[in-house]
């Protein structure tokens, strides 16, 4: 069974070495956490999977607004051969799509 950190930091697409400059927490704390080597305190595991989905959903919203101006960007460019159900149907695919993949770090 994962440790509630590992499974919170790779749904936040972070890795350790981010996960270790982010917080400030030493990469071999975190290895140690996550191998169960060791275990962090009640409070200190609940805050930090509370800041790593603050992290996920914040990349989710950042990556929404880049598909939002991308989609902006990609209706100006048509020259008329789509309808509009159909633009808002590829619209609706691709942020479907975007929101089942792992956001990724810039």
């Amino acid at each position: 069974m994962e440790s509630k950190i590992k499974e919170a930091r790779k749904a936040a697409s972070l890795t350790q070495e981010e996960m270790s400059k982010l917080f400030g927490i030493p990469k071999r704390t975190i290895e140690s956490w996550e191998m169960g080597e060791r275990k962090p305190a009640k409070y200190v595991e609940a805050l930090l999977v509370e800041k790593l989905e603050s992290v996920k959903n914040k990349r989710r919203l950042v990556d929404a607004e880049k598909l939002i101006k991308e989609v902006k960007a990609w209706r100006i460019s048509f020259t008329g051969d789509l309808t509009q159900a159909e633009i808002i149907k590829e619209c609706k695919e691709a942020f479907l799509n975007m929101i089942d993949e792992q956001p990724t770090i810039e």
